[in-house]
């Protein structure tokens, strides 16, 4: 505010200030806050009467401007400067009256607020402004349901009703309304297209660049893509907003008024003036660590920027020598970058000085560039001619990149053997390597590894689905029906029963798909135990079991029944994702219960008392001698519930309790991963 003014109050000139502050209100230059900072100086300096009588000044200028909303403003200020409020109430009940005279029930919410009748004067107001807030014909936003309409007020109970996109008659109370609902102004995006969609879809044909520009203008925010598309779904097809936005997000990208932001997501966002794309670039890139720095050179480089291109090289150029020794795998992506714009561009470093700060091996797998990825997976075959083949099966275990993985794929293809080893190892162990496996999954899906898709590996495959996440949809696609059934062709009975096992047991599947693999399954293998074989298992492992089919029972699925209820609430179930993701964990949840009850029917109880010690058999615990080395070791065998591995405590299903252990006697010899062993002892087990 003008300084002059608080130099008048200090100086106690108010007839100069006052001269002053007529001119200010005149000038209409300075914001309301200002005049009330003033106002607040003279009531600390006992001029509570001037700052009154100042303030009605600039009131009344509002008025006759028709800013009746500032003028409200102004004699809510004045209300702090005056113990009768009578004439304030007056004047802020005229004009509201004035203000919202197109609406029919103004009087009525005028005596409901109280104000009339000298209840508080600003919890009056409170009230008052909720009432025309959330009048009838009001629009609001809300971000399950869209956009709604309210088509009833019951200011006495203060609630209101609405109409959704997604539901109608809503029924909301003032204050959860408050957090809920977004008010949407008349000239807003989502207004229009709530009540005049035509008008948009026009745009969008004629002017797709202006109708997205007044989107983002209209919410004044940064926007993502999605929260874009997720905005144009209605005005354009559905089916045709993907490649309305990608035509549109180019030009968008150029234009002047568009400020872009955001590293993991770019953000959308109008600015009123012209924005320097270029100086916004570079400023980016000023601003960036290193690796930052990096990425968006590479940006800049790849969309053709050249002119932003060239005027950041000299720092990228100097990025790189400055750190190929504390980031080798950095200065090489900048390398490579640098040489592909121009090859005679110099650095103080080449490929080889870097190999004395880092492995190949680290630097392959932290390489930004899957080109340059490449380039240097062909340095190190034409550098490294005998220690390459190593060098980069190194690097194919360690990465996580399907592109990484076809491009060594490559090169180890001149030699098959070690290729097929590799193969091999990754379907025999994907607990190992799960982000391999599924590389080669989707191989199997265009038609390679043929000669992989066995018995075996469908046991495996179907294992993997408890311990790879989102694996489900890509077994689903590997594992058709046909494919499935061409397996079976193939297993033997001891495969199709571990097959059936693993499928029965199986907490992904859903109890249809294993319905449709069960009867092909069953087609070959008709002899097989249809009730599955019998579980061994201790009298707590058995109790432990029932205690978490208690717990689903009396807990989960009732909580998981809540969740639906509350998720119907939301409205159309057919895009409701609460209400989706809800059913599905009670299918997960009653198909668990329906497997514990199924096992607990097969259960055996393993009977200390009764565990023959004739020979190794299920209940007992076997000592076995290492014949070379003289070591003792233990192990224990009973149920697949019962294992625990930290305790040597091994299932009667495992390949160790039944190819090897089961039904062996005192004195014989066994081999244990190659290794020759000798029982010395047997016994009950201790529970």
């Amino acid at each position: 505010m003008d300084e002059l003014l608080s130099n008048l109050i200090n100086n106690r000139n108010f007839t100069e200030l006052e001269n002053r502050w007529i001119e200010l209100v005149e000038e209409g230059k300075f914001q309301l806050k200002d005049f009330f900072e003033i106002a607040q100086e003279l009531k600390s300096a006992q001029e509570t009467s001037r700052a009154q009588m100042l303030l009605e000044i600039l009131a009344e200028h509002l008025i006759t401007q028709g800013k009746i909303p500032d003028a409200i403003e102004v004699y809510k200020n004045i209300a702090h400067f005056t113990n009768d409020d009578r004439r304030i109430r007056e004047e802020l009940m005229r004009l509201y009256k004035t203000l919202y005279q197109n609406s029919p029930r103004i009087d009525e919410f005028i005596k409901l607020s109280g104000i009339e009748e000298g209840e508080h004067l600003f919890r009056s107001l409170e009230k008052l402004e909720q009432f025309i807030k959330y009048d009838v014909g009001k629009v609001f936003y809300f971000e399950k349901l869209g956009i709604g309409e309210v088509i009833e007020i019951r200011p006495e109970k203060r609630e209101i009703v609405l109409n959704f996109e997604r539901q109608k008659g809503y029924l909301l109370k003032f204050d959860i309304a408050r957090g809920l609902l977004t008010p949407i102004p008349p000239g807003h995006f989502l207004y229009k297209k709530y009540r005049a969609i035509q008008d948009l879809k026009k745009m969008a044909q004629e002017e797709p660049l202006e109708l997205v520009k007044f989107l983002l203008k209209s919410f004044n925010a940064g926007l993502s893509s999605s929260d874009i598309k997720l905005h144009l779904k209605g005005i354009i097809d559905e089916s045709e907003v993907d490649k309305f936005w990608e035509k549109t997000r180019k030009k968008l990208e150029q234009d002047a008024n568009i400020e872009i932001s955001g590293e993991v997501r770019k953000l959308y966002r109008f600015i009123s003036g012209r924005i320097d794309k270029n100086a916004q670039a570079i400023r980016n890139f000023e601003e960036a660590d290193p690796e930052k720095k990096y990425q968006l050179a590479e940006e800049y480089y790849k969309k053709k920027q050249l002119e932003i291109f060239e005027k950041i090289l000299p720092s990228l150029i100097e990025l790189g020598n400055e750190n190929y020794e504390t980031l080798p795998y950095l200065a090489l992506d900048i390398l490579y970058l640098c040489k592909s714009f121009n090859k005679n561009i110099e650095l103080r470093y080449e490929i080889e000085d870097l190999l004395k700060y880092s492995t190949i091996e680290e630097i392959a797998l932290k390489l930004k560039n899957d080109e340059h990825k490449k380039e240097f997976l062909k340095f190190i075959v034409e550098k490294q001619p005998t220690q390459w083949l190593k060098i980069l099966k190194d690097i194919f275990f360690k990465a996580g990149d399907f592109k990484l993985f076809e491009e060594i794929e490559k090169y180890l293809g001149q030699h098959p053997e070690e290729l097929r080893l590799i193969y091999q190892t990754v379907f025999f162990m994907p607990e190992k390597f799960p982000l391999h496996f599924q590389w080669m999954l989707k191989k199997i899906t265009r038609g390679e590894l043929s000669e992989f898709i066995t018995p075996a590996l469908l046991l495996k495959l179907i294992k993997s689905l408890e311990y790879i996440k989102g694996m489900r949809q890509l077994f689903l696609k590997v594992l058709t029906l046909e494919r499935f059934d061409e397996i079976m062709k193939t297993a033997t009975a001891h495969d199709a029963q571990q097959i059936r096992d693993a499928l029965m047991t199986s907490s992904v599947l859903l109890d249809y798909e294993k319905n449709d693999f069960l009867r092909i399954l069953n087609f070959y293998f008709p002899d097989l135990e249809k009730e599955g074989k019998t579980i061994y298992a201790t009298e707590s492992a058995v109790k432990k079991k029932k205690q978490e089919l208690e717990y689903l029972l009396s807990v989960e699925i009732p909580e998981n029944k809540k969740e639906i209820s509350r998720a119907r609430e939301y409205g159309d179930l057919s895009e409701n994702f609460e209400y989706k993701a809800a059913k599905e964990r009670q299918d997960q949840l009653y198909q668990r219960v329906r497997e514990i009850e199924q096992a607990l029917s097969r259960v055996k109880i393993i009977d200390q008392m009764n565990v023959d010690t004739n020979r190794v058999s299920i209940g007992t615990t076997v000592s076995l001698k290492n014949l070379k080395t003289g070591e003792i070791i233990s192990y224990t065998i009973l149920g697949i519930w019962d294992t625990d591995l930290d305790k040597n405590i091994i299932s009667n299903e495992s390949p160790l309790a039944k190819e090897i252990l089961i039904g062996k006697m005192i004195q014989e010899v066994v081999e244990i991963n190659e290794e020759p062993y000798q029982i010395i002892g047997i016994s009950r087990f201790s529970p």
